[in-house]
């Protein structure tokens, strides 16, 4: 099981100095490591629990194993030890098996990939607060939408081969692929980006392999990451956040993606049902890329 942990940003690793020793110490546990939160304070956390960790984008970011989230126990984030990682001899019989945190000092908590902290709405399970967990679920339904409409397209013979279809999924794409590119620091090259490919399986692959790549970072970042700045010589001076791109990459895909539907329906297709409500209904499947 992986428990992840983003501290709230900003926030920064200490790791002690590994100092082997020549004498047979046993149970001395391994060096300590810990995070730096907002307000200053050095929080120790259980080293030997720890699988990766990082602190490159201006927030702590922990992974561990053998770890789960016990809950808010008197105003704070509980973490209980299920499983030891390391042999007992290289472990320090002094060490804690709870973890407690303010809830100040953390973004954001998720256990294999599902978020769990902030609290899940008690009436639906799916939905969480925040704008993260908002903008993870639209991602998803946008992965899911596009996906089937491709596949749609892609059955139908004078939709596959039409110029304009594919060069209007292109300039959705494309925009989808800026904004995201800028957030996660990714170089952009419009003139590469810019070429309309002259095969629809082309597209298609492309839109999979952004959609998992953007999958990756969205369960990477903490929710202080959206309210970092972007900065692109084609602003001119205004100011965007991350979270103004993503709002951005949404909305102007569902508005192309309607245009797609109408486009096919008068080639003669039929395009699919996508409306979220029903994808909540139908229990959030995921994207059915098509095989090229």
């Amino acid at each position: 099981m992986s428990l992840v942990i983003h501290f709230t940003a900003p926030s920064s690793l200490l790791r002690e100095t590994d100092r082997p020793s020549q004498l047979p110490i046993v149970g001395n546990g391994p060096p300590g490591t810990f995070v730096i939160v907002p307000d200053g304070l050095r929080v120790s956390l259980p080293t030997d629990q720890i699988v990766s960790s990082d602190d490159g984008r201006g927030h702590a970011r922990v992974e561990f194993s053998g770890m789960r989230f016990a809950g808010v126990k008197e105003g704070r984030l509980a973490f209980v030890r299920f499983r030891e990682q390391l042999p007992e001899d290289r472990l320090s019989p002094a060490r804690s098996h709870t973890m407690l945190l303010e809830p100040r000092w953390v973004a954001d908590v998720s256990m294999d990939g599902d978020p769990v902290w902030p609290a899940r709405e008690s009436r639906e399970p799916h939905i969480l607060r925040g704008m993260l967990a908002l903008f993870r679920d639209l991602f998803e339904h946008q992965a899911y939408a596009d996906a089937a409409m491709l596949s749609a397209i892609r059955r139908h013979e004078a939709a596959a081969r039409d110029e304009s279809l594919r060069s209007l999924l292109h300039h959705t794409l494309l925009a989808h692929r800026f904004w995201l590119h800028l957030s996660q620091g990714l170089p952009f090259v419009p003139d590469e980006e810019s070429k309309v490919p002259d095969s629809l399986d082309v597209i298609a692959a492309r839109y999979r392999e952004t959609y998992t790549r953007d999958r990756r970072w969205l369960e990477e970042i903490a929710e202080s990451d959206l309210d970092r700045v972007l900065e692109s010589p084609y602003f001119e001076g205004r100011r965007y956040t991350v979270r103004d791109g993503l709002i951005q990459i949404c909305l102007h895909s569902q508005g192309h993606r309607s245009q797609c539907a109408s486009k096919l329906r008068a080639l003669g297709g039929e395009p699919p049902t996508l409306d979220y409500v029903l994808w909540i209904k139908d229990d959030r499947p995921a994207p059915a890329w098509a095989e090229s």
